[in-house]
């Protein structure tokens, strides 16, 4: 089977370097390894990328235009995004890139037999009724990355009198070869990987650092983010937070590329991982966390309960944020420092959850668990 996988942009320059470049990129790998060829063809690059190439362990993958799928004998696109992405919204941006999404869609049906989207709906708290709409009219079958996500589509549609796509769910995963656990970390260090956009919330990681500050707590927080160039709804002044919450001295920043090899080390160098978003499908750097013994502190979301259950430590809501896509769930501030100095207080605590996330990982791994659910999954797609 030749496979073509369509993204954002050509998504793999420089390896893996952010959540839906390294989806992308073990999605690929995954194929690769279980003996299927890969095409890739970018979604909002107009650029010509004849005789580009991604090379994968050490194959070469070619990049195509989308109506040129059909020469490689591509029997299949599979479709990474995020569905909210594809909603057109006020924003002029937003509104160029549905076009711009749905004119390379329709020249991927010319080309391939079956479209498949490997998609999480993120879940705010209104889902906009076009995005899953959308998803089951142009697309022969849904690869969600959780059941909670699945299961809002089906009901969706349902309440509507609509037909629904074959729709399965196959969580992406982590490469536990790589990210291994190690010699626990003993300074208080919390970690953030994820971008800087209004629904990653990471302004608000300042305000828990600020309570621990006060508690007595000598925690320092390092983050590795950078600004989402494809979010219209802004971003945060990040080393202006940090100065108006008292906690600059505490805070340190790495906004240049990291080589996936190396995030491992990252992630053992911190005591506890911690991310407030109210938006999220699996959230990768979660598991690379719980991969490497790391125990992670994330807000209550059902997608992350579906797929992390009792591994992690919840954070509680408080209140919402209104946005023009829907309804975002704010982390309640007090009840993240509680359990985050919990856990850098009760050695028991950290050990048991230490130990819970590494099992989560386990259950998830790319090779050994995640490619058999894929496989069968577009197996069914095609059949």
């Amino acid at each position: 089977m030749i496979i073509g996988i369509l993204g954002y942009t050509p998504l793999i320059g420089r390896g893996a370097s952010r959540s839906w470049s390294k989806l992308t990129y073990y999605v690929a790998r995954t194929l690769l390894r279980r003996g299927h060829e890969v095409v890739f063809s970018p979604a909002f690059d107009a650029a010509k990328v004849t005789g580009v190439y991604v090379r994968i362990d050490g194959r070469e993958c070619p990049m195509v235009e989308a109506g040129d799928l059909k020469d490689y004998g591509c029997d299949l696109a599979l479709v990474t995004f995020a569905a909210h992405l594809c909603a057109p919204y006020e924003c002029s941006a937003r509104h160029r890139a549905f076009e711009a999404f749905d004119r390379v869609l329709a020249a991927v049906r010319t080309s391939v037999r079956r479209v498949v989207a490997y998609t999480s709906l993120d879940l705010y708290e209104d889902v906009p009724a076009l995005t899953l709409e959308y998803l089951a009219k142009r697309f022969d079958a849904v690869v969600f990355f959780n059941d909670a996500d699945a299961r809002v589509f089906g009901e969706h549609l349902k309440a509507a009198g609509a037909q629904a796509p074959p729709v399965f769910v196959v969580t992406p995963g982590v490469d536990t070869k790589l990210y291994t656990p190690g010699r626990p970390a003993e300074e208080p260090v919390l970690l953030y990987v994820g971008r800087n956009s209004v629904e990653k919330d990471p302004a608000r990681l300042m305000a828990v650092l600020a309570k621990l500050r006060r508690r007595g707590l000598n925690a320092r927080l390092v983050m590795v983010t950078n600004p989402c160039g494809f979010w219209p709804y802004g971003t945060f002044d990040l080393q202006a937070a940090t100065r108006s919450m008292g906690v600059a001295d505490s805070v340190a920043f790495v906004e240049e590329f990291v080589e996936e090899e190396r995030m491992p080390e990252l992630y053992r160098s911190a005591r506890v991982f911690i991310t407030l978003s109210g938006s999220e499908g699996v959230c990768l750097p979660m598991l690379e966390a719980q991969a490497c013994g790391v125990p992670v502190v994330a807000q209550d979301l059902p997608s992350l309960r579906s797929v992390y259950g009792d591994s992690y430590v919840r954070v509680a809501r408080e209140g919402s944020f209104h946005l023009p896509f829907g309804t975002m769930p704010l982390a309640s501030v007090e009840d993240a420092a509680s359990k985050v100095g919990w856990l850098l207080e009760d050695e028991g605590a950290w050990r048991e959850y230490s130990r819970r996330g590494l099992g989560n990982a386990a259950r998830y791994d790319w090779d050994g668990a995640v490619g058999p659910g894929l496989e069968r999954a577009l197996g069914q797609a095609l059949a």
